[in-house]
């Protein structure tokens, strides 16, 4: 999803932030609408282990129903108000991982989206 970078490299290089100050939900343009929001808007992206925010994109190359985030961006806090890290939606219990080689899962896992009420929205560079 993201040029220039690969896992956390160079995630804090001006020349990326230039381009890609945030780690973005993408999501296709009918769930935008399904779920009231416009790109801009900050969402919260819940799992069964956490919840993150993230600024949110259009994108309809994407399949209606499935988000993409990248992985190995973001904060790992909350002290952002729109960077989430997609780690913390994932479980490292034994129960949740790979069992040849105890890797969390990092894609398909399942997802609640909803508008942060009372956010303004933040326009996309």
């Amino acid at each position: 999803r993201m040029m220039a970078t690969m896992n956390s490299a160079y995630r804090r290089s001006p020349k990326v932030l230039a381009r890609q100050p945030h780690n973005s939900l993408y999501i296709h343009p009918l769930d935008l609408e399904k779920e009231g929001l416009a790109p801009g808007d900050t969402a919260a992206i819940s799992s069964a282990n956490g919840t993150i925010i993230a600024l949110v994109e259009a994108d309809a190359t994407l399949r209606p129903g499935i988000v993409s985030m990248t992985h190995c961006w973001g904060s790992v806090d909350e002290t952002s108000e729109a960077d989430g890290n997609v780690s913390r939606l994932v479980s490292i219990a034994e129960k949740d991982v790979a069992k040849i080689d105890a890797m969390p899962q990092h894609s398909a896992i399942p997802v609640r989206i909803a508008r942060r009420e009372g956010q303004k929205n933040i326009a996309p560079n």
